[in-house]
């Protein structure tokens, strides 16, 4: 084998080696970006062997809320789903706030970022984590 053989063996051993190194940071950026789903149950229509009707169906667990004198600012991620955001208005409206203004942004096909406004009712007085957890199971 000559010197130009060489050169070009190593060459083309180098570039595999920058594919796969190109491959592994790709997977990790694509993996750092990916919204993470968790499966909620819910009641549903589905038939199950048990004859128990019960729907298992994936939900955003990101939920964000910050009080702000007798103000509340929640922000959730939710997959598109029919109803899902009258069912999270009904849900605030019940744990006793008040929605002032929303904002409904979809993010992708598949996903929207809803943020409530809302103001606290007269004898609202539940800490954001425990808003938070309240949301999360009624989802």
């Amino acid at each position: 084998m000559d010197n130009e053989d060489i050169v070009i063996q190593d060459t083309i051993k180098r570039i595999i080696r920058l594919k796969e190194r190109v491959d592994k940071l790709e997977k990790r950026v694509q993996e750092k970006h990916a919204l993470k789903l968790e499966p909620a149950s819910s009641s549903c229509s589905d038939n199950q062997s048990s004859n128990n009707k019960e729907h298992v169906s994936l939900v955003l667990r990101k939920i964000k809320a910050r009080a702000e004198d007798d103000h509340v600012l929640i922000s959730i991620q939710c997959l598109k789903m029919n109803g899902s955001t009258a069912k999270i208005a009904s849900e605030i409206e019940r744990l006793g706030l008040s929605t002032l203004t929303l904002s409904v942004v979809p993010f992708g096909e598949s996903i929207l970022n809803l943020t409530f406004f809302t103001q606290m009712e007269d004898g609202f007085n539940m800490t954001m984590t425990d808003l938070v957890t309240n949301l999360q199971e009624a989802l």
